[in-house]
């Protein structure tokens, strides 16, 4: 979030009490590209877990 966004947040928020006032500042000022999921289909593979299975076989 841009530095600017974010400290004209927390002056609007510090003035109100009720928490619903608080949620519709927040919805009202905050871009929803920054709310949105991350698309999955879009990952990289810079965070993926590697799960190595491994199997002991025993003669009898």
């Amino acid at each position: 979030m841009p530095r600017h966004t974010g400290k004209r947040l927390k002056k609007a928020i510090e003035k109100e009490a009720n928490p619903l006032k608080v949620l519709a500042i927040l919805r009202r000022n905050v871009p929803h590209t920054i709310l949105e999921m991350p698309d999955s289909s879009k990952h990289t593979g810079g965070d993926r877990k590697e799960v190595i299975l491994s199997e002991y076989l025993l003669q009898d």
